[in-house]
């Protein structure tokens, strides 16, 4: 993003269901004026783990890579505000039913300096914790239950960039 700022707002409605308990919808409202980079095929995106097994209060750090493989220099948003922009974990638990998130409603105005260049052949790598978040002092995914859970992250559509899914990670919980 160069030479202007946009508002991310996102909103979140959480409401009672049946056996399932809380669903989780996030509303995303993006105002403000950008330029972005068109779409670069090059653009990918690992996770993995130090380790495939957790105790239940452990928590699960997922290290996030994305690697410009294109040939083109490539604007990417260098924070990761779960959940969605511009990364959300798909995580499934044994029954095939996704994990929800539990994250707060976030609103933050973004700067040039949120931005970063990756040159080609450049990785931006951070390591997230799954289950909570030490800065804001809340939960993020709801992995309090013993199993076997499938990870995907996805970069979301931003400024021109293609969805772009991670290879998929198996953990288990004990």
């Amino acid at each position: 993003m160069k030479g202007g700022t946009m508002k991310l707002r996102f909103n979140v409605w959480l409401w009672g269901g049946g056996l399932l308990g809380l669903f989780l919808v996030a509303g995303i409202l993006l105002t403000g004026a950008f330029t972005g980079s068109s779409g670069n095929p090059g653009l990918t995106l690992q996770i993995s783990v130090a380790k495939e097994t957790f105790d239940l209060q452990e928590p699960i750090e997922v290290k996030v890579e994305l690697v410009n493989k294109g040939n083109q220099p490539l604007d990417v948003l260098k924070l990761f505000l779960l959940e969605d922009y511009p990364i959300r974990f798909d995580i499934l638990n044994e029954a095939g039913k996704r994990v929800h998130f539990l994250g707060p409603e976030l609103e933050r105005q973004l700067l040039d300096e949120d931005f970063v260049t990756l040159q080609p052949g450049q990785i931006l790598a951070k390591v997230l914790n799954l289950r909570f978040d030490t800065e804001r002092g809340v939960p993020l995914y709801n992995l309090s239950k013993p199993g076997r859970y499938r990870i995907t992250a996805v970069y979301s559509p931003f400024f021109g960039l293609p969805e772009t899914p991670s290879n998929t990670i198996e953990i288990v919980i004990r």
